[in-house]
């Protein structure tokens, strides 16, 4: 719910279009993500690496957004 009053923030001109691509992208982790973890874990051997992998997409995607933010004067 808070992503989706940030993206209308972002973008209140197109509020269905950021949502749209919110949607796509949160299906698309929903996809690639246990097939990725599944994959490292097979080469691995636990899901140690997998998991470690995973924080850092998420940091990264943090890392992201926080610069995308508007700035305060």
């Amino acid at each position: 719910a808070l992503g989706l009053q940030a993206a209308r923030q972002q973008a209140p001109k197109s509020p269905r279009r950021i949502f749209a691509l919110m949607t796509a992208s949160f299906g698309l982790g929903q996809i690639i993500g246990p097939i990725a973890a599944g994959l490292l874990a097979q080469a691995s051997g636990d899901f140690f690496l997998a998991s470690i992998v995973a924080a850092a997409v998420l940091v990264v995607s943090g890392a992201l957004t926080w610069s995308a933010a508007p700035k305060s004067p």
